[in-house]
């Protein structure tokens, strides 16, 4: 099997760290007090980086290089080699791994809306919602008020409408504890009714705590009032 060779000790270019493994080698052993590198994500590279390289955290040397590219695991290679990241590196894993649950919750909340097993239902909104989740309708006509509320609307959705699945037909647009995606319902003919749109605060979890829903699609500025 064709592999790297070995880093040389004061090899100043870069150079690829394939395993985190020896990512985790280099932050212990390297990343204090050697003067010429920093870890970059997986990845070493010199003191001196090309123009490509967004910032390099030279204010401490016990902290090493990490890249922006990939915070989550830039945040556990610091973990696990007891080396503490770079405000923004820490900062942007906290971002990436909220951003993680968020989407999570939507999928559990799309996947309560099809299951007809209570009991798988009860756990997908378990995972989607909090006890105390608001539901507001786009007009502000209704307002649904905690997660046994919340099952009991889906129930009677159910009951009423043949679903089989709700689908998200767009990406999960996360900006700090806010998301915006829209969905359809589909039944056993294909899409029924017209595409909604949903925006979310959630807690710090990620799960939802206020939904608004805007069925159908947006006005055109001539027709908004």
């Amino acid at each position: 099997m064709r592999a790297f060779p070995p880093r040389l000790p004061d090899q100043p270019i870069f150079y690829p760290v394939t395993n985190e493994g020896y990512a985790i080698q280099i932050a212990r052993s390297l990343s204090s007090g050697s003067g010429w590198g920093r870890l970059e994500g997986p990845s070493w590279v010199a003191d001196r980086p090309p123009r490509r390289v967004p910032f390099t955290t030279l204010d401490d040397p016990r902290r090493p290089f990490s890249s922006l590219s990939n915070p989550a695991l830039s945040a556990r290679i610091c973990k696990l080699s007891g080396v503490e990241p770079a405000p923004r590196v820490a900062m942007a894993a906290t971002l990436a791994a909220m951003s993680d649950a968020i989407k999570r919750a939507v999928a559990s909340l799309a996947a309560a809306w099809g299951e007809r097993d209570a009991a798988r239902r009860a756990d997908f909104l378990a995972s989607a919602v909090t006890d105390d989740v608001r539901m507001v309708m786009g007009d502000g006509k209704r307002e649904i008020r905690g997660r046994a509320a919340f099952e009991a609307e889906i129930v009677g959705f159910q009951q009423r409408v043949p679903v089989v699945r709700v689908r998200v037909t767009s990406g999960i647009d996360v900006q700090g504890n806010l998301c915006r995606f829209t969905g359809v319902v589909e039944g056993p003919q294909g899409q029924i009714g017209p595409e909604a749109s949903d925006v979310c605060e959630c807690d710090a979890s990620g799960r939802i705590r206020l939904l608004f829903t805007f069925p159908g699609a947006a006005r055109s500025p001539a027709n908004a009032s």
